[in-house]
């Protein structure tokens, strides 16, 4: 969070634990977690996500904006 100067929690997942359970880790065979973006609602259901669908792939920034709820 230092060096982006993020307003948000960000997660370190060195174990990859999330991104196991989430179903986006080694998708490429790289031991790696695909770029993926989940939206959580407040009631902790997802609202909308995105994996990525070959490596280098990044969803835009706006297009997350525009599924974010309200």
């Amino acid at each position: 969070m230092e060096k982006t100067e993020a307003q948000f929690p960000i997660l370190a997942d060195s174990e990859h634990a999330v991104a196991d359970e989430y179903g986006v880790y080694n998708l490429f065979s790289d031991s790696e977690a695909a770029a993926s973006v989940f939206i959580i609602g407040q009631d902790g259901q997802i609202v909308w996500n995105h994996v990525a669908t070959f490596q280098t792939e990044r969803v835009p920034s706006e297009t997350i904006l525009e599924n974010l709820p309200g």
